[in-house]
């Protein structure tokens, strides 16, 4: 399987700007990726306060999403500020050509900024199945807390999208480590670059780690879609070698 990450300078509340850059590197790339991965609130920006949003519509982010993954034959995947009822989410979506496919609501929403005063926490951490590869969706925050990507359930791809700033990226980096390691997965986190709306400072490192802990690709601080093979049959064959998951005990997720 072919994953691409998707690092870029996210434009606060300009939702038709962030799809415009979006298009730009899907219509640049030759060799497409089977699933992009994009940002946490890839079309707004990390906002605290979607209520106050104009216009506020994430349906026309996953139409958007939509056309594009039909267009350019991808699925895509990232988290968008999302409305049910009278309840905001930040929910991380996945989406074909056709629609929604998968999604899960951030469970642990990040009170030091207020998320937790404005938006509804997700149930549970759960997996979805993508042409039989069982992949884990998490949210930034959520990678700090490591038994919400307990593998207790053979996933082969624990996936986070992020805001994660400058200051606290050195953690950024081990966490993914450490969490590929423990669960003997690919372990993807594309995290974001340039300034928000707050001052907020973000200078990127997506990166994917392999089912050892292994970093195989670092996107650094540069701005680009960036793209790699992952060997699932190797990965298993590491875990039959090594079958240190069998040896867990279970959690309540």
């Amino acid at each position: 399987m072919k994953i691409g990450l998707l690092q870029y300078d996210v434009k606060w509340l300009d939702v038709k700007t962030n799809f415009k850059t979006i298009e730009f590197y899907l219509s640049s790339c030759d060799d497409k990726p089977n699933i992009i991965f994009l940002p946490e609130m890839f079309d707004t920006g990390y906002i605290m306060e979607p209520h106050k949003i104009q216009n506020f519509n994430p349906e026309y982010s996953i139409l958007e999403m939509t056309r594009l993954a039909g267009k350019y034959k991808v699925i895509l995947a990232g988290s968008i500020p999302n409305k049910v009822g009278e309840n905001y989410y930040n929910s991380f979506f996945y989406v074909n050509g056709k629609g929604i496919i998968g999604q899960y609501d951030k469970v642990h929403l990040f009170s030091l900024a207020g998320e937790s005063q404005h938006y509804t926490s997700g149930k549970q951490p759960k997996d979805i199945e993508i042409a039989n590869i069982k992949i884990r969706p998490q949210v930034c925050y959520d990678l700090r807390f490591p038994y919400s990507s307990y593998n207790n359930s053979g996933y082969d791809i624990l996936a986070f999208v992020a805001n994660w700033p400058k200051p606290r990226i050195s953690q950024w980096q081990a966490l993914l480590e450490a969490r590929a390691i423990e669960n003997q997965a690919y372990v993807i986190g594309v995290n974001r670059i340039g300034l928000d709306a707050n001052g907020y400072e973000y200078n990127g490192h997506s990166m994917v780690a392999d089912y050892t802990g292994t970093v195989v690709l670092d996107c650094q601080d540069k701005e680009g879609l960036f793209t790699i093979n992952i060997n699932l049959e190797e990965m298993n064959k590491y875990r039959l070698k090594l079958p240190f998951l069998q040896d867990q005990i279970k959690t309540a997720f």
